[in-house]
């Protein structure tokens, strides 16, 4: 362990316990949810048919990139501001802030209806219900988890996660009705809402700001609203492009192939959240922020790696056992897609948030999503749906560039003392070769026993390289 390492984790050691158990609950209340649709979605891919499959799909791309656009910016505030500072300026600015939501929920919500084409008229209506049910919700259990409420928030999600898988299997047993299963959820999700409220934390203080701050502020709502709704497009741009261009049964073989493994998400946003955290807490110890940077990059690392090369190495034994053999056409996509796991080990727009430079953050999601664009268009026509899934890759990498030059100039620090690069390409070069033998030892057997056995390495190399953060994380709880 080096000087740095050393340096952090003292520093750790110095929070307290509570904010390491509110990560911890945090982390696993966002998973119970996402896996529990990751198990739907193994289910729904066996049984229905690709048609219906496409439709299922598609709720949940529009309703991820919606909720995200009306709730402009919201989530991330909560999590990047210091506590009152938000609500103190709601408070101020009520009557503003309310008209500006209310424009935008009804000119996002039209704009959906008459987008989406593939959904029936009555059941558009009931998704846009389910939409708002979903933002609000957003909202109301990041301020909780803010207010150090992250253990009840874990509760109520594992309670709501059973609830949630449960109504999918009664769906599918009954006879499949996407209108019905819509309707069910909304049901949930509204005694969700109704159980986040009803948890009772300390009443954040409204500092008082001069009118120059307000406007700063301000200023900065609108850079990270904008961010977030450029990053959701920039994520699902793909998406909503081919699902116009290709027939249902096409759409629903690309979606499969350019799944994003749910773990990999909620592991990388919550860390992110947290990493912001403890930055707004010691902003003006640059030093302390270089380091949670650089171990964010090792313990993310220490999951990513042998996930990236277990899904590479035995990406075939998992869509037969996860999906079904008519799914092994989406095989090409999925081994372009997943080339994005390895760069996104790191929440790159974290640091320039916390110092306000979201106008920055703005830039690089605006660029990312441009080249998205440009490189789908580009690439489609030639590749089909591996042109498509390469576009992301490529964007993704330039986005990561640009933001690790400007993090560089904020902290007055060169790119290469941000990076642990000599370790992050040990670890990425062990995981390859250690895989890869695994893959060449085992590929005889059946694909549920290839399935096990790198499952097993995972769990085996994240220990190894992870477990000092393991262990200062059960000190803590």
């Amino acid at each position: 362990m080096d000087r740095a390492e050393n340096t952090f984790l003292s520093k750790m050691k110095n929070l307290s316990p509570a904010i390491d158990r509110n990560y911890f609950w945090m982390l696993s209340g966002r998973m119970s949810p996402l896996l529990m649709l990751f198990v739907v979605t193994i289910l729904y891919s066996h049984r229905l048919t690709l048609e219906d499959y496409s439709g299922f799909q598609s709720l949940w791309m529009y309703s991820n990139v919606v909720s995200v656009i009306i709730g402009f910016g919201v989530t991330t505030l909560i999590f990047s501001t210091p506590p009152g500072v938000l609500s103190g300026f709601f408070r101020r600015n009520r009557r503003q802030i309310i008209s500006f939501y209310l424009l935008l929920w009804i000119v996002t919500l039209f704009i959906f209806f008459v987008a989406a084409k593939q959904f029936a008229q009555s059941l558009k209506l009931w998704i846009i219900i389910f939409i708002i049910v979903q933002t609000i919700n957003s909202i109301t259990e990041s301020g909780l988890i803010k207010r150090d409420g992250s253990f009840p928030y874990f509760l109520i999600n594992i309670v709501y996660s059973l609830f949630f898988f449960g109504w999918h299997i009664v769906i599918l047993q009954s006879g499949y009705n996407l209108e019905s299963l819509v309707k069910g959820i909304i049901g949930f999700s509204m005694l969700r809402f109704l159980a986040l409220v009803s948890i009772k934390r300390s009443a954040a203080q409204y500092p008082k700001r001069n009118p120059e701050e307000n406007k700063e502020f301000r200023f900065h709502w609108i850079s990270n609203g904008i961010n977030d709704i450029l990053s959701v497009f920039s994520k699902w741009i793909d998406k909503l492009i081919l699902v116009y261009l290709l027939v249902p049964a096409d759409f629903a073989i690309f979606f499969n192939g350019s799944v994003e493994i749910p773990l990999f998400s909620i592991f990388i946003n919550a860390t992110g959240a947290y990493m912001m955290m403890q930055m707004a807490k010691s902003i003006n110890d640059h030093g302390f922020i270089r380091d949670i940077f650089k171990e964010n990059f090792l313990i993310l690392s220490s999951a990513v790696f042998p996930l990236f090369f277990f899904l590479m190495f035995f990406r075939e034994p998992v869509f037969l056992t996860f999906f079904g053999e008519k799914y092994l056409a989406s095989l090409p996509v999925f081994a372009i897609t997943i080339l994005i796991l390895p760069l996104r080990i790191n929440h790159f727009g974290g640091i320039l948030q916390v110092y306000g430079k979201g106008k920055i953050v703005t830039i690089g999601a605006f660029i990312d999503l441009i080249l998205a664009i440009f490189f789908v268009f580009l690439l489609y026509p030639i590749s089909g749906m591996q042109g498509a899934a390469a576009a992301l890759v490529i964007s993704t990498i330039l986005q990561i560039v640009f933001y690790l030059f400007h993090i560089s100039h904020t902290l007055k620090m060169s790119v290469q003392s941000l990076i642990p690069l000599k370790k992050l390409l040990f670890r990425f070069l062990l995981a390859g070769v250690i895989f890869g033998l695994l893959n060449f030892l085992v590929s005889g057997l059946k694909p549920i026993l290839q399935i096990i056995s790198g499952c097993i390495l995972i769990a085996g190399y994240a220990f190894i390289f992870g477990r000092k953060y393991l262990t200062q994380f059960g000190n803590n709880l």
